[in-house]
């Protein structure tokens, strides 16, 4: 069974069911937990290991936690936040540049723009129990104190858990018949205890998030990766408080996060209008928003790092983009690469962030003087790919800017790259079952293709954010 195949199979239960319109303890509960049961069929089947390694909860895990809660009781206490005219949920998950800071790519251009004639304030959840400083985002608040108090609240019983009636309970063991049926799993109780669980955080964080959002009183909120955050896009709805979201990553017919039933009512909380990174991207997934407002923007952080690597020439070299879902089947291929009679090419296996950490333990095979394995952002991965002739990986949103950066890029055949369909049929990119087919591909001429042309239509020239925004009639 393919990640595809889940995927369509996994919509024809949901049209089946109604469960986009079934609500539990007045929610639109399927909407909070269908990632998860998505990827409990997905790593049942073998499709899928865990995307990121969870942190140790050692004694430096728990001295990072109380460092946490103190920054966010006092400097970075998002409940004790000045008003402002912008609100930013950013991506924890930030890049270390050449100036000394870690930026958040995908709000930190913008606010360069913005907070120029506009006041603002950023939220930023933590990344592996920490928040990478100094940040290049100036007015950031962190959400740390947020969980505890609602961890607090629940745990002393200070907000009532969610009791499933008889015909939740129903329809829940009705699901269960289904996932049993479809995909020969069974989530029994671990279903029913996911529903009460995810419904009890609702309960705990919705008004806390209301509580931030009136102390800020933004006119409209800019976020990034709207999946997992349906709480606090709930609130900002209770409070009628416009929602456009960043594209951050790859959108495709397999993205449980973006890619939705066509024609019916589907996702609730999602915010009012999405910014993709250009033309390619308006129709790679069904987003449950109308197409009016799917707007091409672009992405200023990668058209403002191209500018600076334009004089860099490739190298012998091949840079294999990892992910956390698939680095034990990608880390095996490189190294079976490497070995091949003949093979001259040096390696660079670009770990995803959410490896870092485990690497040596999760992937020990790495450790081998024919592979450069790069655990840090030094080099930069937009000079990695720019300097390699070859790029290989199965359908991480590096991939596409490989392309933009000329770098000849190749797919392994794994589970996901029914992802990246459109690259592989427009010609974009070659597919590879095995590591011998992959060596004879590098003698191959690259495919002569209009490098320009197709950077443009995968990440657009932005234009100036303000504009843009008022022409959404959001910014005044």
């Amino acid at each position: 069974m393919s990640i595809k195949k889940v995927h369509e199979d996994l919509q024809q239960i949901e049209i089946k069911l109604d469960l986009f319109n079934q609500k539990i303890d007045d929610a639109y509960f399927w909407e909070l937990i269908r990632s998860w049961v998505y990827f409990q069929i997905l790593q049942r089947k073998g499709l899928h290991s865990k995307a990121h390694n969870t942190p140790k909860k050692d004694i430096t895990f728990v001295f990072k936690y109380i460092l946490n809660l103190f920054r966010g009781l006092f400097a970075k206490n998002p409940f004790f936040s000045n008003q402002a005219d912008i609100l930013f949920y950013g991506h924890p998950r930030r890049k270390l540049m050449e100036d000394g800071l870690w930026w958040d790519i995908y709000t930190d251009p913008i606010i360069e723009e913005i907070s120029e004639s506009h006041s603002y304030v950023s939220l930023e959840s933590s990344f592996q129990n920490k928040h990478l400083s100094p940040a290049k985002t100036k007015k950031i608040k962190y959400l740390d104190i947020l969980n505890i108090i609602s961890y607090s609240l629940r745990k002393l019983s200070l907000i009532p858990k969610t009791e499933l009636k008889r015909e939740e309970t129903q329809l829940l063991n009705q699901i269960n018949k289904e996932l049993e049926k479809n995909f020969n799993i069974d989530l029994g109780p671990k279903l029913s205890e996911r529903v009460k669980f995810i419904l009890h955080l609702r309960r705990s964080r919705v008004f806390l998030y209301e509580k931030i959002l009136k102390r800020i009183r933004p006119k409209y909120v800019l976020l990034v990766c709207s999946y997992g955050k349906e709480n606090f896009i709930e609130a900002c709805k209770n409070l009628n408080i416009t929602m456009i979201e960043l594209q951050h990553g790859n959108l495709d017919a397999c993205h449980i996060g973006y890619h939705f039933p066509k024609n019916i009512n589907t996702k609730k909380m999602f915010p009012d209008y999405f910014l993709c990174f250009g033309s390619f991207w308006k129709n790679q997934a069904n987003l449950p928003l109308d197409e009016s407002r799917v707007i091409e923007y672009g992405f200023p952080f990668f058209e403002k790092e191209v500018d600076k690597i334009r004089h860099l020439t490739q190298e012998n070299k091949i840079t294999f983009i990892s992910q956390g879902t698939l680095g034990e089947k990608i880390s095996k291929f490189a190294v079976e690469l490497s070995k091949q009679p003949g093979f001259d090419y040096q390696i660079i296996y670009k770990l995803h962030p959410g490896e870092v950490p485990n690497w040596k333990i999760n992937y020990p095979w790495l450790i081998n003087e024919k592979i450069q394995v790069i655990d840090s952002d030094a080099p930069p991965l937009y000079q990695l790919l720019a300097t390699s002739k070859f790029t290989v990986g199965v359908y991480s949103t590096a991939i596409y800017e490989a392309i933009g950066l000329k770098s000849n890029t190749f797919l392994l055949h794994f589970p996901g790259i029914e992802a990246m369909s459109p690259l592989i049929n427009g010609n974009f990119v070659e597919v590879v079952t095995n590591p011998e087919e992959l060596f004879l591909m590098f003698s191959k001429p690259a495919r002569n293709t209009d490098h320009d042309n197709i950077k443009n239509v995968f990440f657009k020239k932005p234009e100036r954010i303000t504009e843009l925004l008022k022409k959404l009639n959001v910014l005044h």
